[in-house]
């Protein structure tokens, strides 16, 4: 045996030796977890493409394909944003693998104006089985329909709608039921799509319009304004902003209240409130001082109630390397829980187990040294080498990875650990996970 032979042998066996390492390190450490999965669009091939895993990482299996490029040339498919239904037996996402345009080139916006850029072609909503198959397109609208989400009892789906790209500010959201009947607009207004989601019982959807808080009822259409926080009729991002905001909000699961946080124009505090969820009983609960004291730098990441309502997790973003976890509970007793500022939270992904007493969520590490180098000399070698690893390693050995990981924390802020590190460009839509019993 050559010496050129021997040593790719023995760098074979070390190879093959840690793949088997991983592939029974990540079932045994994660033991603990609960039975579910998650659902994510990767560029695992080189393109946006939805995947489905478990939720300790393993089993991991490509639900759609489609070539990287469209019809012409300039134009590429991405499928992404998807979310589960509630039977977890069907998955519903925006992709442009029907649009036979060009690629546009737009100002586009997010929250603030970023410059020019080059955007997919047309999006519209799309709804398969969980196991890639009966792929169906719900809308044939010719406009960006975005992040597609269930409602809780299954009937409906709520969707995001930019009309025109001249004026990407101005959004709608409508419904549409799983089998492409019924599409119709519920809300129309600035910057509305994120805040906008189903109420537990799927009668109705909130949402937060010009820094205030409404719902509108699904069958009658009737609006109701439940909030009086911004009493200027303001044209966001231009015009003056009024004194306080709703940052965000979060539907306690009974549907019977609902808890939201409002910020003023500079960002130096947040301000949580409690309501019933026809807009009564508003009370003040807690002032959060932003601690940098820099102007316009905080978020509140999320906001989310425990499944039995008795709690509401809390996370404030300040200057954006200040992560802060709280804890409210039912008395409305707000405990500081952990400083996340090392982590890179995926904002919107974020959510309870079924127990009440852990947190998942998902977070982007740095790469260290050269990260913008080593990260474009990854991003390129899994474009090329995508297909190939994922046709040897799938469901035994492990795939292209970014730096992200799924991670779970018990609620009082202690035994944090990463469940698994997750393939290249993974992005989630709202409902990610479907638990399974």
């Amino acid at each position: 045996m050559s010496k050129r032979l021997k040593y790719l042998t023995i760098f074979l066996l070390i190879f093959i030796f840690f793949q088997f390492y991983k592939f029974i390190k990540i079932r045994i450490t994660n033991l603990d977890l609960p039975k579910g999965k998650i659902v994510f669009s990767s560029d695992l091939h080189g393109d946006s493409e939805i995947y489905i895993m478990n939720l300790n990482g393993t089993e991991l299996r490509r639900l759609t394909r489609h070539s990287i490029f469209g019809t012409t040339p300039d134009t590429w498919i991405t499928d992404a944003r998807s979310s589960f239904s509630p039977d977890g037996e069907n998955i519903v996402f925006d992709s442009n693998r029907d649009d036979k345009g060009p690629r546009r080139k737009i100002t586009r916006y997010s929250g603030w104006l970023v410059g020019e850029e080059s955007l997919p072609t047309f999006l519209e909503i799309y709804i398969m089985n969980s196991n890639g198959s009966n792929h169906t397109r719900l809308t044939y609208n010719q406009v960006n329909n975005f992040a597609p989400v269930f409602s809780s009892d299954g009937k409906r789906i709520l969707f995001s709608v930019v009309p025109s790209i001249k004026n990407p500010f101005y959004e709608q959201i409508k419904i549409i039921n799983p089998d492409g009947t019924g599409e119709r607009i519920i809300a129309s207004g600035r910057l509305i799509s994120r805040s906008a989601r189903f109420s537990p019982d799927s009668k109705k959807v909130f949402f937060v319009s010009r820094g205030d808080l409404y719902t509108v009822d699904i069958n009658t259409g009737n609006l109701i304004r439940l909030t009086q926080f911004n009493l200027q009729n303001i044209e966001a991002p231009d015009a003056v902003e009024s004194l306080l905001y709703i940052e965000d909000y979060a539907i306690s699961p009974d549907g019977q209240n609902i808890t939201l946080v409002t910020r003023e124009r500079k960002c130096l505090q947040f301000i949580l409130y409690s309501m019933k969820a026809n807009g009564s009983n508003l009370k003040e609960i807690f002032r959060l001082n932003n601690p940098s004291n820099l102007l316009y730098i905080a978020i509140i990441e999320d906001l989310k109630y425990s499944p039995d309502g008795q709690k509401v997790a809390l996370i404030a973003d300040f200057n954006l390397d200040n992560k802060l976890f709280y804890i409210l509970d039912r008395n409305n007793n707000l405990t500081f829980i952990k400083n996340l500022n090392d982590l890179d939270m995926e904002r919107d992904c974020f959510i309870f187990t079924p127990d009440n007493k852990r947190i998942i969520f998902i977070v982007e590490y740095p790469y260290g040294l050269f990260n913008d180098w080593y990260a474009w000399v990854k991003s390129t070698i899994h474009n090329v080498t995508g297909n190939l690893g994922y046709s040897i390693f799938r469901r035994l050995f492990t795939v292209p990875f970014d730096n992200k990981y799924l991670c779970i924390m018990d609620i009082d802020g202690r035994n944090f650990r990463k469940i698994t590190k997750l393939p290249v460009g993974a992005e989630f839509g709202r409902d990610f996970i479907h638990w399974e019993k």
